[in-house]
């Protein structure tokens, strides 16, 4: 072999190792790029996941908390219902009992049974004042409770 022949053959090697260099630079440097935009979107897929389920959390927290206060309120509100009730047959009962009342049938000979009226009466005033005390208890509008 010549020394041409050698030359010829360094360069032509020299060339197809430059053009395999070249390719697999530029291949690897993509290869590169790729994986890093892979290693990127794994990043943002976890950051998007974690959110997802922080969110789901907090909407499942304020969901109960609402859930909760709702059944508190229905109760309040149940509870009120009631107490307007109670105050209005007891205030009626009251009423009757004072109105069906009649001196008619009484003298100087039988009054002692007035005693007995009189804590009829004293007990249904009881009873009515505890249900309006009970009635305060939840009643927050001031134009019912003037009465």
């Amino acid at each position: 072999m010549t020394q041409e022949t050698v030359q010829t053959i360094l360069a032509t090697s020299g060339v197809l190792i430059g053009l395999y260099l070249a390719f697999f630079k530029s291949y690897f440097t993509e290869k590169g790029k790729n994986l890093a935009t892979k290693e990127d979107i794994g990043e943002v897929t976890r950051i998007v996941e974690e959110t997802k389920k922080q969110f789901t959390a907090d909407t499942e927290y304020l969901k109960n908390r609402l859930n909760l206060f709702s059944q508190s309120f229905h109760s309040i509100k149940t509870l009120e219902r009631d107490a307007l009730i109670e105050i209005n047959r007891k205030y009626s009962d009251w009423l009757h009992t004072l109105t069906s009342f009649s001196l008619v049938f009484y003298n100087y000979d039988n009054y002692e049974l007035l005693k007995e009226y009189d804590f009829i009466f004293s007990n249904k005033q009881k009873e009515f004042e505890i249900a309006e005390d009970n009635l305060h208890l939840y009643m927050h509008d001031e134009e019912l409770r003037k009465t």
